[in-house]
């Protein structure tokens, strides 16, 4: 354990008076505990609170893990994530919490996350000789995420330092076939040398196994300076496609001041939008956000949907697609910017109750997120639940 996790941490303290709130807690347990009922993670959370604000981060840390393994066998897997990502604000690191926040998010479907928890976990598990809780880890990885193969690669060579030759075998194998799938010259040749090594014969028992070093994979070098020339012409310009996740572009410089051609007398001018409540462009882009939900290509879906945001003619129906959008995705991160602009949106225009709701749900996922705790301040807590 890191010595300055039993340091106080910065942050309000949630109970004014923590040694009484620990006993009520503690009773709150032991009545559950004699009448046979469930264990109340409630309880147990408050318990991880109520020690914090006394500055006892090791208890916190054990309680908030208790607590997040209690929410998850009950299926509340956005309060076993809140609880999993307190420990890692308070004691990061903390050796365990990796592997449960990976299942959790897999469980949630936000497999991204999961797979970037999950691969960080290994990583240090690695480097602390914790070759089987790695080979944990990675399996979870490989079955998220089947078509990488620098998975298959790691995991192959943590189960051949373990002595699981069939195993690593039939893992190098496949990384070898992702690597030959994506033209990956270097990564075939590598796997292929460790394949040969593994069908050698084993070494008598009793031999210690040769020490395993991680394999970094580097990104591409960046290509070589063209050799000097003229300065290429002026490019034509590029059409924006639907694929781009940047925000939307930005307006053109404006031109020399000059009056516009008043519209001819047949074709006047109506600056107001159509019946639907969208310009022409909005339109266009929602019906392309709407076939790019339907069609479950949910990446390029947000995207659109930001755009329509970002120009101001989402409405419900929009932003509700653009979060579960978002979460289809796998991407923590995209669904609480879906949320944060719903909650903008519903509060700019008096909904206070749809303010809420989204901020709350944004809490889920972030318990310290500062929008949605500034727009639950500004909503106030005594709104009937929609």
């Amino acid at each position: 354990m890191n010595a300055r996790w039993g340091k106080r941490s910065a942050g309000p303290t949630r109970h004014v008076d923590p040694d009484g709130a620990i006993a009520s807690y503690l009773e709150e347990l032991r009545q559950a505990e004699v009448a046979g009922a469930p264990t109340p993670a409630s309880a147990l959370n408050g318990l991880g609170d109520a020690h914090l604000d006394k500055g006892d981060v090791l208890s916190a840390v054990d309680y908030y893990r208790q607590a997040a393994e209690v929410y998850e066998g009950e299926g509340m897997h956005d309060n076993a994530i809140a609880c999993c990502r307190k420990i890692l604000r308070h004691a990061p690191d903390d050796d365990r919490v990796g592997l449960m926040l990976g299942r959790f998010y897999a469980v949630k479907g936000l497999r991204s996350d999961a797979v970037r928890e999950l691969d960080a976990f290994a990583d240090r598990a690695v480097r602390g000789g914790r070759r089987k809780d790695a080979i944990e880890a990675l399996r979870e990885v490989v079955r998220l995420d089947p078509q990488r193969p620098e998975s298959h690669e790691r995991l192959g060579r943590q189960l051949v330092a373990e002595g699981q030759r069939d195993e690593a075998e039939a893992e190098l194998g496949t990384a070898m076939d992702r690597y030959r799938t994506r033209g990956d010259g270097e990564g075939i040749q590598r796997v292929r040398s460790e394949i040969v090594s593994l069908k050698r014969p084993a070494p008598p028992a009793g031999t210690p196994p040769a020490p395993q070093a991680e394999t970094e994979f580097h990104a591409p070098p960046p290509p070589s300076p063209q050799p000097a020339g003229p300065p290429p012409g002026p490019a034509e310009p590029l059409e924006l496609e639907p694929t781009l996740y940047g925000e939307a572009p930005a307006a053109a410089a404006p031109v020399a001041e000059s009056a516009p051609p008043p519209p001819a007398e047949s074709e006047p001018h109506d600056p107001r939008p159509p019946a639907s409540g969208l310009f022409p462009e909005g339109a266009e882009i929602a019906a392309l956000a709407a076939r790019l939900y339907a069609a479950g290509q949910w990446g390029e879906a947000v995207a659109a949907y930001r755009r329509l945001a970002q120009g101001d003619q989402a409405g419900p129906d929009e932003f509700s697609a653009w979060a579960e959008s978002a979460r289809q995705a796998g991407e923590a991160s995209l669904v609480l910017e879906a949320l944060a602009a719903a909650a903008r949106w519903n509060l700019g225009r008096g909904d206070r109750v749809a303010a809420r709701r989204a901020a709350e749900e944004m809490l889920l996922l972030d318990p310290d997120s500062a929008i949605a705790t500034d727009i639950l301040e500004r909503v106030g807590t005594s709104l009937p639940r929609g």
